[in-house]
């Protein structure tokens, strides 16, 4: 059984393997590829998924300070959001930017780094998502459809397959198979913002729109200084 992260004895050269639960959901630490200042960077994965989408990042202070270490991390976040907003007219601009958050558990704080598109086990399904963008592109989506749903025979927890099934699903308008296929993803991996975005989008397409405010909503509390979505949050509010 994995070991879970005890960052109140946890040195960083135990980091690795170590498991991080986050909305119930488990995660392994990976290996350590970056060291500074600002803290101790690793690949997380999901236990589910196997995908890897995001960063941790343990503050250097974690022990000695863990006050100082939590109000570092929470600065860090108010800046990168900032950034962010201020590319927002920019198209693209402000997603090149990776959403941060300041997270508390497993005795301390930490950030964690919004990453894509991930890694499935050893790049495994690659040139099925390949294809299907390919097939995407050439607006062909009923063959996309088909090619993701061949993928995820294999692997049913790939969770950007299912969003990009989701997508497919609505550029053919059918909104109900496309909410399901996000859904299912935030399911396995409800740590992801932009799973949770697009969920918002799709909800806000199909009969009950309540269920669309009711997401935006929880997306406000869960990620109060992120905007990308306000005005779809806005559309939900009016109608």
């Amino acid at each position: 059984m994995t070991e879970a992260l005890d960052l109140t004895r946890h040195t960083p050269e135990m980091f690795p393997g170590k498991s991080v639960t986050l909305d119930e959901r488990d995660y392994r630490i990976g290996a350590h590829f970056r060291a500074g200042d600002q803290g101790y960077a690793h690949y997380l994965v999901n236990e589910t998924s196997r995908l890897c989408m995001h960063i941790i990042q343990i503050r250097t202070t974690y022990l000695s300070d863990p006050a100082a270490a939590l109000a570092a991390s929470k600065t860090k976040e108010e800046v990168t959001a900032r950034l962010r907003w201020s590319l927002a007219d920019q198209p693209g601009k402000a997603r090149s930017i990776p959403i941060l958050t300041a997270r508390e558990g497993h005795g301390g704080s930490f950030e964690l780094h919004e990453i894509g598109p991930g890694l499935y086990g050893e790049r495994a399904g690659d040139e099925q998502l390949a294809e299907a963008n390919a097939l995407v592109d050439k607006r062909d989506h009923p063959e996309a459809i088909a090619e993701l749903r061949r993928l995820l025979d294999r692997y049913p927890t790939h969770t950007i397959a299912l969003n990009n099934l989701t997508l497919s699903y609505a550029s053919l308008g059918d909104h109900s198979a496309a909410l399901q296929a996000i859904t299912q993803a935030v399911d396995i991996e409800p740590n992801f913002a932009l799973y949770r975005g697009n969920q918002i989008c799709i909800a806000l397409n199909c009969p009950s729109q309540r269920f669309g405010l009711n997401l935006f909503q929880q997306f406000r509390k869960r990620y109060p200084l992120v905007h990308d979505f306000d005005r779809d949050g806005i559309d939900a509010h009016l109608n």
